[in-house]
C-alpha cells in the first residue's frame, strides 16, 4: 500500500517528563495508506499498483475525524479531531494532507488510532458556532465498530472511508490503512458541479433497438430522480432536466442532450420517455448513481399499442395511480432469456409474462418473452436473476406514481 504525500503527524508527550514539542520518540507519526483490497478496496488506475490518494475520488465537502484511545477504555478519547478537509483543485483524496493536528498529551503506552472521513453534510454542527461534533451522524450518536480488517464495520451509517491501527511506544510511525466503507457518500453528484446529460432511447422489443429517426422526433426525453414521499409511503416523479434531440448523423442512432449545473440527485437517475401525441404512459428507466460520473443514460420507449397490450394482459384497464414495474430479462446477445427466477429486494411478488404480455398462471421462471412484472415493489427494488442459486443478472425497478419502471436485466452485465 502506498501511503499519503506527506505523513500527517501528531505530537505525543507522555505524561509527567515534561516534554514540548518534536520531543523525541515521544511523536506519534500518523502515516495514511488505502486499501487495496479484497476488503474495502478503493479505486486504482493501474490494478497492479496499490491505490493512492490520487486515486479516490472526494467531490464533496467532508470532515477528517482521528480518535487516538486506549483499547482497553475505548470511550475515553485523547485524540477527538473532528475537523473539515479544505478542497483541493483535484477533487480527491490528497485533500486531507492539508490539515495539520494539534499538539495532544498522551500517555506513553499502546494506543489504538482510528481514522474516519465523513460527508460534511452529515455530521452535527454548533449552530452558533460551528464547530463540528463527529459523535453525531446525521442526527444520530454514533459509535463506529471495526472489523478484524481494522475498516470500519458497513452498518449504517458508515463512514465514507475509515480504518484502525496501534501505536506502541517507540514506533517511528503508525501506518492506518483506510477502506473505502461507503465512498459514494462523498461522491453524490449534486458535488460535482456543470454536469452533461447524455440518453438514448431504445425500444422495449428483443433485442433492443434504438428508436428510429422519426419515432425519436415524437418522444420527450427527460432525466429525474423519484422522491419518497413519507406521509403517502410512495415515490413521485421529479424532473431535474428535459434534454433535446440532437441531430441525427447519417447512419447515427438519435441522441439526446442536456446540461446542469449541479445534478441533484441523491442516489440513482432516471430516463422519462414520453410520446408528445395522444395517449401515451411515461417509461422510466433507472440507475444507480456512482463515483465514476457517467452520464450516458439509456431510456426506453414502450408504443401505445405495446403497452395496451401489456395492461390487458395484466387486467388492468391503465397503469395504477402508484405505478408498477415491468422488466425484462436478456441473455447477453440481447435476446430474450429463458428459465430464469426473478427475486426483489424488499421481497415482493413477481409474475411472469408471455409474449403476449399475458401472465402465465403458475410460472416460476422466464419464459420465450424474457418479460416478468411487479405490482408491489417498492422504488429503488433491487431486481435479481437466477439459475438455480447462482445470481446472474440484476438491475432495479420499483413502483414511481404513475409510471411504468422498467428494469432491464442483462445476462454478463
Amino acid at each position: 500500500m502506498r501511503a499519503l504525500r506527506g505523513a500527517l503527524g501528531v505530537a505525543a508527550v507522555a505524561a509527567g517528563l515534561g516534554c514540548g514539542v518534536g520531543c523525541g520518540d515521544d511523536t506519534i507519526r500518523i502515516g495514511l495508506a488505502i486499501s487495496g483490497g479484497p476488503a474495502q478496496a478503493c479505486p486504482s488506475t493501474d490494478p497492479q499498483v496499490a491505490p493512492s490518494c490520487a486515486d479516490v475520488p472526494m467531490l464533496c465537502d467532508a470532515v477528517l475525524n482521528i480518535r487516538i484511545v486506549r483499547p482497553q477504555t475505548p470511550d475515553e478519547t485523547y485524540l477527538p479531531l473532528c475537523e473539515p478537509i479544505p478542497r483541493n483543485s483535484y477533487g480527491d483524496l490528497c485533500a486531507v494532507e492539508q490539515i495539520n493536528l494539534p499538539v495532544r498529551e498522551l500517555p506513553k503506552e499502546t494506543l489504538e488510532i482510528q481514522v474516519m472521513i465523513w460527508p460534511r453534510a452529515a455530521v452535527k454542527a454548533d449552530p452558533d458556532t460551528g464547530t463540528l461534533d463527529c459523535r453525531v451522524i446525521n442526527g444520530q450518536s454514533v459509535t463506529v465498530g471495526f472489523n478484524v480488517d481494522g475498516f470500519p464495520e458497513e452498518i449504517a451509517p458508515a463512514p465514507a472511508l475509515g480504518g484502525r491501527a496501534y501505536y506502541r511506544p517507540g514506533d517511528e510511525q503508525t501506518v492506518v490503512t483506510l477502506g473505502c466503507s461507503d465512498l459514494g457518500a462523498v461522491n453524490q453528484q449534486v458535488c460535482a458541479g456543470p454536469v452533461e446529460l447524455r440518453g438514448r432511447v431504445t425500444e422495449l422489443d428483443a433485442p433492443l433497438l434504438p428508436v428510429t429517426g422519426p419515432t425519436a422526433v415524437d418522444l420527450l426525453v427527460t432525466v429525474g430522480e423519484p422522491r419518497y414521499v413519507a406521509g403517502r409511503d410512495e415515490h413521485e416523479w421529479r424532473p431535474i432536466k428535459s434534454l433535446d434531440l440532437l441531430p441525427t448523423a447519417p447512419g447515427g442512432d438519435p441522441a439526446w442532450l442536456g446540461a446542469v449545473d449541479s445534478l441533484d440527485a441523491d442516489s440513482t437517475l432516471c430516463v422519462e420517455v414520453i410520446g408528445n401525441r395522444g395517449a401515451n404512459t411515461p417509461v422510466v428507466r433507472c440507475r444507480r448513481l456512482d463515483p465514476a460520473r457517467e452520464f450516458d443514460l439509456a431510456g426506453i420507449w414502450i408504443p401505445a399499442s405495446r403497452m395496451a397490450q401489456i395492461l390487458a394482459g395484466l387486467s388492468l384497464p391503465e397503469v395504477p395511480p402508484q405505478g408498477l414495474t415491468l422488466g425484462v430479462l436478456l441473455d447477453e446477445l440481447g435476446h430474450p432469456a429463458v428459465g430464469y427466477r426473478i427475486e426483489t429486494s424488499p421481497s415482493a411478488m413477481v409474475q411472469y409474462l408471455n409474449e403476449s404480455g399475458q401472465v402465465v398462471p403458475g410460472a416460476t421462471a422466464t419464459t420465450s418473452s424474457g418479460l416478468f412484472t411487479s405490482l408491489d415493489a417498492p422504488y429503488d427494488s433491487d431486481f435479481r436473476a437466477f439459475l438455480g442459486v447462482t445470481e446472474v443478472a440484476s438491475g432495479i425497478g420499483g413502483r414511481v406514481n404513475g409510471k411504468v419502471t422498467v428494469a432491464v436485466l442483462q445476462l454478463g452485465r
